[in-house]
């Protein structure tokens, strides 16, 4: 009842800040662009400044801040409105290193689904948001300065990235038959593979926290008798999942990819060994994305069952299904069961992926063009304007640096486009150059003047030749004592809040932050 009466005013308050928020702000303004992005910082005298942070606490503040950031966009000569928005900032966010937040969704078949619980997995909050155009996702970076190393090429920004597809996935109680025996073998480049083809996968599912998840697979996806006993445990729906449901589990074998697990070995039956890991997506991640088909990924494996030995994670707690992944400076050996999986497993959980790789790539059912090919395909399309487009595959990113007034110097600029190219190239490596982060940018002069006419709007590989800065496979990431990212997935967590009360309490922050800047509903 409670919840009954508060409604009313919060909606008023809510039509209340839409109206308003057709009006500009001035509460941001872009103080320049760079060779990649835009930096943004607070309007002279504004009394309730950013200061160089975004309000991560807070689902309706974060809104906010989203409708905020892409009006003013918007309102620039020929307007970046690209799919994603990844934000850097010059203030450190403790609460939180990294994060994706996930406003809409229109692939079936990888798990994704709606803030704040639910069976729903196409969604769109850009009304809730009042974004100024559609995005589908804030890829929140935290400081510039992290991007700028290893650990923020290998694995903050891969991550974060590879969160718009996974990890998500279900699985059957146990493993079962083919789905079709007459699947053409698995046919991945070995040579940009991170999951060899004897690789071995494992995940907790004994720990009491592994009880089944609450969504309901399409009827379409679950087998309609029960599996046939394997001898194997039974195993729950997100077994193979680990830290905040949303990345592989410490057991799972992902070769090391981005999305955590490890790379494992059954050194002897019963016993495994962790090793260096790849840093690359493994061929499960790679299909969650739309950049293999579904025949090319390989059988995969978790450790049920485990005994750790009494040995400690890095965060000195003893290893369990939500630690972070090991970084190649020690192994790990521990004792436990090895289940099986293979794509027909997450199939069956989960329905087929769609779009289909096949689908993306214009390919007929029967993949009537060659794959190869179809990846090598010109980027530009034909177009004769020799801007490049961005493929199916390619994640179209408008990079925003959020900064205070005393970052505003040339040695910020440059950091932050040294690592947004840090970024775009961590990014490709860990997907072996199947996809990239293509930029969206219009260059503008400082303080928000308007552009010469004779500029154009640039989408391109910010990453330049990636042979320039050296491969991915020449080096590995000091991650010191973290232990992996510690990001938080916002489009997947309870916390901050569920978007149920997001939607009741978003006019009233939006409104509230408008009052306290320069708005004009003020009178």
């Amino acid at each position: 009842m409670s919840v009954r009466t508060r409604f009313a005013p919060a909606v008023l308050t809510g039509a209340l800040a839409a109206w308003c928020s057709a009006t500009p702000g001035h509460a941001l303004v872009v103080h320049a662009t760079t060779t990649h992005g835009y930096v943004v910082t607070d309007e002279i005298g504004s009394p309730a400044p950013y200061e160089g942070r975004m309000p991560v606490g807070d689902t309706g503040a974060m809104f906010a801040f989203l409708s905020e950031l892409t009006n003013l966009l918007s309102m620039q000569p020929d307007p970046p409105r690209a799919d994603y928005i990844a934000l850097m900032q010059t203030v450190y966010e403790n609460s939180a290193a990294a994060f994706y937040f996930g406003l809409r969704n229109d692939v079936l078949g990888i798990g994704f689904r709606a803030p704040g619980g639910g069976n729903t997995e196409r969604f769109d909050l850009n009304n809730l948001a009042m974004t100024a155009w559609p995005i589908t996702g804030l890829v929140f970076l935290n400081h510039f300065g992290q991007i700028n190393s290893n650990f923020g090429r290998y694995l903050i920004c891969t991550q974060e990235f590879g969160h718009r597809f996974g990890v998500h996935i279900r699985v059957p109680p146990q493993p079962g038959p083919p789905l079709d025996a007459g699947m053409p073998d698995a046919a991945v480049d070995a040579s940009t593979d991170a999951t060899p083809a004897d690789a071995a996968d494992a995940d907790d599912a004994a720990p009491n926290d592994a009880a089944p998840d609450d969504a309901v697979a399409p009827d379409a996806a679950v087998a309609d008798v029960p599996p046939p006993d394997t001898g194997l445990p039974t195993q729950a729906s997100d077994a193979l999942l680990g830290r905040q449901r949303a990345h592989w589990s410490y057991f799972v074998h992902s070769g090391g990819s981005p999305m955590e697990g490890n790379n494992w070995t059954q050194t002897s039956p019963g016993v495994f060994r962790t090793g260096t890991p790849s840093y690359r997506f493994s061929t499960a991640d790679l299909y969650f994305m739309g950049l293999i088909p579904a025949s090319a990924v390989l059988p995969f494996f978790l450790i049920a069952n485990p005994d750790v030995m009494g040995q400690t994670d890095m965060n000195r707690r003893i290893i369990w299904r939500e630690s972070g992944p090991e970084d190649g400076r020690r192994m790990i050996t521990i004792r436990g069961t090895r289940i099986d999986y293979t794509i027909d497993d997450i199939v069956r959980a989960n329905g087929p992926r769609v779009p289909s790789y096949e689908t993306l790539r214009g390919l007929g059912p029967d993949g009537g063009t060659d794959a190869a090919s179809a990846d090598a395909a010109p980027r530009d399309g034909g177009s004769d304007s020799g801007v490049p487009a961005a493929r199916p595959t390619d994640m179209r990113v408008v990079w925003v640096l959020l900064a205070g007034r005393r970052w505003l110097n040339p040695s910020t600029f440059s950091s932050f486009d040294d690592a947004v190219e840090n970024c775009v190239l961590g990014y490709s490596d860990a997907t072996g150059r199947r996809s990239t982060l293509v930029e969206v940018i219009h260059p503008i002069v400082p303080d928000g003047g308007a552009a010469d006419a004779s500029d154009v709007v640039v989408a391109r590989d910010s990453g330049g030749d990636a042979g320039a800065v050296g491969d991915a496979s020449d080096e590995r990431p000091a991650l010191g004592g973290r232990g992996g990212c510690g990001c938080r997935v916002a489009g997947e967590t309870r916390s901050p809040g569920s978007v149920a009360l997001a939607a009741i309490g978003v006019g009233l922050a939006f409104g509230a932050r408008r009052r306290r800047r320069h708005d004009p509903c003020r009178g």
